[in-house]
């Protein structure tokens, strides 16, 4: 449906009503995406699931230049596509994304993602083929040069809400948050903010001790949240939100996959490398999309 230009070619590149384009802010916002997505073309090795630019201009006006970006035809958003088709395209976008994710990682990449209004694609275009996109917030591990903004709360990771650095563990955290959605169909978080912690600290258990007075909304924190002895039980309370009917063994798996994917510590959550190993989530790919 895309055609690709090869890392190399000119830079100019005339769009097609078949390419959609972004046209960047004059900003440093903007150029902070073009120049991510030159660091992802040349350090990322498997870009396969990742929607690079075709190519680029530079759009003149109101005494500025605009960067636009060229790029190929992708969509809709995971969100507004995957909830109409069978659970096999959910774990298919679920092994795709976490791919995705592993090669941006592997770089030295946090992806650090937010929402965008999807675009509306006719059914028959549409195929089982995933990607992973909008690299406007992306940054390069332990760079300084990383622009405001912060992921959607619901899929925000608990270190992020603490004011801790971007980090490819607060990636997991929110690709965890996405695979909920793609297996159960929700995010299992409440999306208000004094919600938000008491609904993942039943997952995940009490928050870090040294987290303590950094969380972003200082007059809604609560000290309860940092008690090291409070009991909990992800199994049970992800148990709750799956379907009755799962199979025994499956429930087991996907219960193993989550809990150790919503950790409060980012130290302790799984990375995408071992995710994409771990044993309990090839078993449920070997159920879905073998």
């Amino acid at each position: 449906m895309a055609a690709f230009l090869p890392f190399g070619w000119p830079t100019i590149f005339k769009p097609s009503r078949m390419s959609p384009s972004k046209i960047m802010s004059s900003g440093d916002y903007g150029k902070h995406e073009y120049h991510m997505q030159e660091v992802i073309l040349q350090d990322v090795q498997d870009t396969s699931h990742l929607v690079t630019y075709l190519g680029t201009f530079l759009l003149h006006g109101d005494g500025c230049n605009h960067r636009v970006l060229v790029f190929p035809l992708r969509g809709p958003a995971v969100n507004w596509d995957v909830p109409t088709r069978p659970l096999p395209a959910h774990m298919s976008a679920a092994r795709q994304l976490l791919e995705a994710l592993a090669n941006l990682h592997k770089s030295g990449i946090v992806h650090r993602g937010e929402l965008i209004k999807p675009i509306q694609v006719p059914e028959d275009l549409r195929t089982n083929m995933f990607y992973l996109g909008d690299f406007g917030q992306a940054a390069k591990i332990g760079s300084s040069a990383i622009p405001a903004g912060e992921p959607p709360i619901q899929y925000c990771s608990p270190d992020r809400l603490h004011k801790k650095g971007s980090t490819p563990a607060c990636d997991m955290w929110s690709y965890m948050c996405i695979f909920a959605q793609l297996y159960i169909g929700w995010v299992p978080f409440n999306i208000y903010q004094r919600g938000i912690i008491a609904s993942i600290i039943r997952i995940a258990g009490p928050l870090p001790e040294q987290w303590k007075g950094h969380y972003v909304d200082p007059h809604d924190s609560r000290d309860e949240w940092y008690y090291q002895n409070q009991p909990f039980n992800p199994e049970a309370v992800l148990n709750q939100y799956l379907r009755k009917d799962i199979d025994p063994v499956e429930r087991r798996l996907v219960i193993s996959v989550m809990s150790r994917g919503f950790c409060a510590g980012p130290e302790k959550r799984l990375t995408a490398a071992q995710l994409l190993q771990d044993p309990s989530f090839k078993a449920i790919m070997d159920i879905y999309c073998p």
